[in-house]
Parts: C-alpha cells; structure tokens; sequence
C-alpha cells in the first residue's frame, strides 16, 4: 500500500468487528457485567484446580487460563474506563466500585490448587511440544522455567517434594501477572523481591545505577532550567489539529502504517475521535485508537502518580492477541488528555502539551504493534523498568526541526514558527529539568531505603505502595529511550522509515514475549548503554584516570 504522508480523514474505515467494547452501559449494566467477569474467572479456576494431577495436559490448564485472561481482559478494562471518562457521575460511580471488586475479588483468589496442575503440567511437559511463548507463560505463571523444574528433578526428587509440600502447606505468594508466586525465599529485601521480574533483577544494581548516574552528572550542578519566555509565542504555533494531524503524519511514515479516522463511530462523548490503523505493506488491520483530550466536567484531572505529574494516559482497552479460535483479535487503545477547550475557534497547546502527546502516542504505538499470542504479553506486559520507554523516546520528535515543522503552524495566519524561535527551542532541551533530574534520582534513592532499610527511616515496609521500588524505572527507561533515539534514528535518519520498521519490528512487535534486553539487543546491535542519555544532558565524554568511570570522565559540553 503506497504512502499518501497524510492521515486519511475521508476513508470508509469502520469500527473493528473484533471489537466488544461497549460505551453505553447503565450503571445497572456495570454491576451485572463485573459480577459475570467474577464468575467467569471463578469457573475456569475451579475446572483447573479440580482437574487430577495426572490429567493435566496444555489444553486443560495453559490454554484455558490463557482464553479466559483474553476473554475477561477487555470487560475488566472498559469496566473500570469508565471512571474516568463518562460524562455520567453514577456510571463513573459504578465504574469505580466494579473496578475495586473485581480486583478485589483477583488479589484474594491466589489459588494454589490452579499454581498445582500448572507444575505438574511443567514437570511431564515435552518442552519441543511448547512454543517459546507457551514456555514464558508457564514460567510467569510458576516463577521458575520448565526447563530449570525438569532438570533438577533429573538430579534430585527432594526438590520437587519439597515445592509442592510449601505449596501445599503456606499456599503462594503474589507478585506476578497471574497472581502466583513461590515463597520469597532467598530475598534479601522486600525491593529484591519487588524487582524480582524486571531488567535489574535486584536492589543492589539499582543502587550502582543511581550511585552512576550521581557521579556522571555531577558536572551539570544546580544550574536552573530556561525560564519559558517563549511559552506564550510557542502556543500560537500548536493548534490541537495542526499538532494531532502532523503527529499522525510522521509516525504512520515513520513505521509503515496508515490512520483513518473513522466516521459515525461509536464514542463515549462527542469530543472522542477513532481512527483505525492498517499495515501499509499488506493492507492488514493493525488495530484501533481513541483520542479523547478536550477537558470536561468530570473528567479525570491531571495528579502526580509515584511522584511524576500524569498530564494524560494511555488507556488499554482490549490486548491484541489470539482468540481461542485461532484467530487474532485487534488491540484497542486510548488516549486521555485534558487539553483546553478551543477559543477562537481552536485548542492551542502548550510545548508541554505536545510532549505529552507524543508520549501517550508512543504508548499507544507499543499497544497496537504487539503481535503475541498470550493477552498476558500485550505491550505493557513487559518489564517495569522498561515499560516507559517507547513512549519515552517518541519524545525526542518534538525536540527536532523537521518534525517540529510538520506539527506546527500559526493558528491565525498559517505561517510556521521563524526560525530563531524554533532554534532557540531546540537548543534549551539539554538544559531542561536538570535540577527536576537530579532531584528524580535522590528521590529513586529514597525509595529504594524505603524498601530494603525502612528501619532507618523509622517506618514499615510500604509493600504494595504507588512506588513499590520502582522508581528508578523511569530514569532506567529513558536511558534506554536515549540509546534507541541517538544510536539508530539520530545516527540514520529521524524519518528513516527502514529504522522504524527495524523499530517496530524488534521493540514493538514482540510485546511482552520476549526480555527487554534481547529486544534492545536486536535493535541496536550491543548492549545498551548510557551514553547517548548521558548526551543529552549536555554532557561528553573525556579521558580521565576515575576508576569509577572506567578511564572515561563525563563533562558538561
């Protein structure tokens, strides 16, 4: 399918017919809905867990699991959406106690009996039998890999007794994706226990990665961001359709896709737009997305989440994954913004804004390109410490000239931004939030006290809090999001579109199915590394004799 460069605002696209996502539900609707969705996971756990050990097999215990996790994902979702975005108050109302329930209802049916048929399915399983998805499934499910429990029992029968006797006698613990997890033996704090499923692994090298990235930056200072002088000048220049057509434009070029909005869709208000988003080289659905980012009257308002300031959100709605046909079903996403309400006939965003934009975009592209078989493994089922960043190097568009240019327009006289403003812009990125960055860091540092010596803080353990240790993750993911950017899109071409398929291909496509590093591996060719983050900063490199710095000293450019 040939490239037009423009979203398609005038095609026949239609809503996905694998779509069962419903935007007229009664508060009475909501209710019967999230106590069917409760059956329906009760059911299916209480047929694994009465199936005799010996007639386990993949079907009756993998594969069930698996197809009502598919089944169940998109009404828990749009069940509990509606809180934040129904124009009715007892329909968000009812949307926030089915959420509580249903939630409620899953940490408290931590069930040993189903964590048992899945072990005994791993201990006789013919692992050539098993695709490498079948294999991270089970693994999620049991916290250990088929193949680690079918080699020890080649040496020791004492290992499996012993698993099954803990089971049997303390239940599991929960912590993973299926609510099942193994005693915490062998964690030396409640953060290693914590950090157990991400890219760190533990507490320790978080604490080198901070204690790092201290030392690297020490060059920068206390120096203050650039006050936004130009704030006011800038908004002129970022009419919301200008920004939404232009952000639309580059990245369906950048990654072999095309939008079409979709006329007479069905929406939960009348601000809502959905386009639908096709594979250019085959003509193949891809999935669709809302875009709701007008505010309104109770709408969610902005809030900081584990001390970072959430302007918008990316909303799951429905995992792309196969059906338990066979066949796949389209993922749906949205997109939740409260942006000004037009004067003079327009919206006009902040730089800021338009960050956020693309940030909860880059969700949204991760969501709908994830091409796996298990819901489970949908794009945001990837590791903590890497799950921000996609969205976060979609950023790094709207700090270039080219891309600036294509989102960006006077919304009186159409005229683009003079070019001493756009470079004065681009030039203020390395300076920005560098104090905010510094301050992130000692911040992450405290968390990390909190979880594996809150005794000398003088208080508990906050296991199950908003930050749970995790947040350094979003300093390690933008350290990713720098490597991707600079190494392959700075180095050859911003709009390169081999680089964005090599992109969609390696980081997106693969969702959760595949460890962060390997993905990051493939698309860079290396190891990742801090560098370019480092750069981006407004640091270089130099030579040094620092032992800590390896022979390599960083200083401000």
């Amino acid at each position: 399918m040939e490239s037009t460069g423009e979203v398609d605002f005038n095609s026949p696209a239609r809503a996905c017919t694998e779509d069962y996502l419903h935007w007229d539900l009664s508060p009475e609707q909501i209710q019967l809905k999230s106590d069917e969705v409760i059956a329906k996971y009760k059911n299916v756990w209480d047929a694994v867990g009465s199936l005799d050990l010996d007639g386990v097999t993949f079907n009756n215990t993998v594969k069930a699991l698996a197809d009502m996790e598919t089944e169940c994902d998109s009404q828990v979702q749009i069940l509990g959406f509606f809180k934040y975005v129904s124009p009715s108050k007892e329909v968000r109302t009812a949307s926030t106690d089915a959420a509580y329930k249903i939630q409620e209802f899953i940490d408290v049916s931590m069930r040993k009996d189903v964590y048992q048929r899945i072990l005994a399915l791993a201990m006789k399983v013919d692992e050539d039998s098993l695709t490498a998805e079948d294999k991270r499934y089970v693994h999620m499910r049991l916290g250990v890999s088929i193949q680690d429990i079918q080699d020890k029992m080649k040496f020791s029968s004492k290992y499996i007794n012993n698993l099954r006797s803990h089971i049997t006698k303390t239940g599991t613990y929960k912590g993973s994706p299926g609510g099942l997890w193994i005693e915490a033996k062998g964690f030396k704090t409640y953060a290693d226990f914590a950090l157990r499923s991400n890219m760190v692994r533990s507490a320790n090298k978080v604490s080198i990665f901070l204690d790092e990235l201290t030392h690297k930056l020490k060059p920068l200072g206390d120096e203050e961001s650039p006050k936004a002088k130009r704030t006011c000048q800038l908004k002129e220049y970022f009419p919301l359709e200008v920004v939404t057509q232009g952000l639309l434009d580059i990245f369906q070029d950048l990654l072999g896709l095309s939008f079409s909005l979709v006329h007479g869709a069905p929406v939960w208000h009348p601000d809502v737009t959905l386009y639908c988003v096709t594979d250019r080289s085959c003509g193949q659905t891809v999935g669709q997305f809302y875009l709701d980012l007008l505010t309104r009257e109770g709408k969610y308002t902005e809030r900081y989440v584990g001390g970072y300031y959430v302007a918008g959100y990316c909303v799951p709605l429905q995992p792309g994954c196969l059906l338990s046909d066979g066949s796949r079903q389209k993922a749906v996403a949205a997109i939740v913004t409260n942006f000004n309400k037009p004067t003079a006939n327009t919206s006009l965003l902040t730089h800021q804004d338009v960050k956020t934009f693309f940030h909860e975009f880059g969700h949204v592209m991760h969501y709908l390109c994830a091409q796996v078989d298990y819901a489970v493994f949908s794009a945001f089922h990837v590791e903590k410490d890497f799950v921000e960043a996609p969205s976060q190097m979609l950023v790094n568009w709207v700090w270039e000239k080219e891309p600036l240019q294509r989102i960006s327009k006077h919304y009186k006289t159409g005229a683009p931004i003079p070019d001493d403003l756009l470079d004065k812009l681009i030039k203020s990125h390395p300076a920005i939030a560098r104090r905010e960055l510094l301050a992130n860091i000692e911040l992450a540092k405290l968390d990390q006290r909190l979880h594996t010596h809150p005794e000398s803080l003088g208080v508990l353990p906050s296991q199950g809090s908003t930050l749970d240790a995790q947040y350094y993750g979003y300093l390690w993911s933008e350290v990713l999001a720098m490597d991707m950017f600079y190494s392959r899109f700075k180095q050859e071409g911003i709009m390169n579109p081999k680089v964005g398929l090599d992109y969609r291909n390696c980081i997106l496509k693969p969702g959760g199915s595949k460890n962060a590093k390997e993905m990051l591996r493939n698309f860079l060719g290396r190891e990742p590394n801090q560098d370019a983050f480092l750069q981006s900063k407004g640091l270089k490199v130099s030579t040094c004799s620092d032992r800590r710095s390896r022979s390599r000293c960083w200083r401000k450019d």
